[in-house]
């Protein structure tokens, strides 16, 4: 199986665990879900605008989402992207604290995790950089990271 493809379908189960997730979303999975999505996103040092605009729509065409505030969430998601990118390590630790916050749940660490790797996809670039914070977002919320 080609590089391409492999990636094409590691997306796709990505994207799929995000359009199954079926409950409501509270802010402490929101804030993880962010911090998972900017933590990968930014590994690279950037935080660029289609990565971004991939996030935003997801948010906005995921069902589970229907009761954010989009533009605050967009305020909140940039004002964080913007602190990883200007601090890494402040940024991975505040980041980290984030996803503690659902460690232990299953339905809702499969979701964080999902979107860490939609990430790392986003750009159509794979660094090892991200394939390492991925790694490190399993073992943070008790996943096995070779199953993502």
């Amino acid at each position: 199986m080609s590089e391409s493809s492999q990636l094409t379908q590691r997306r796709d189960r990505a994207l799929a665990a995000w359009n199954h997730f079926d409950q409501e979303i509270d802010n402490e999975v929101l804030r993880a879900v962010c911090a998972a999505y900017v933590i990968v996103a930014c590994a690279d040092g950037h935080f660029e605008e289609s990565e971004i605009q991939l996030f935003l729509d997801m948010i906005k065409d995921t069902r589970s989402f229907a009761s954010v505030d989009l533009a605050a969430l967009e305020r909140e998601f940039r004002d964080l992207g913007s602190a990883v990118v200007e601090d890494l390590a402040d940024g991975k630790a505040l980041a980290f604290s984030e996803l503690a916050r659902v460690k232990g749940d299953a339905d809702k660490s499969a979701l964080v995790v999902s979107a860490a790797q939609i990430a790392l996809l986003a750009n159509g670039q794979q660094s090892s950089g991200e394939e390492l914070l991925l790694r490190q977002i399993c073992q943070e919320l008790g996943l096995d990271p070779d199953a993502y």
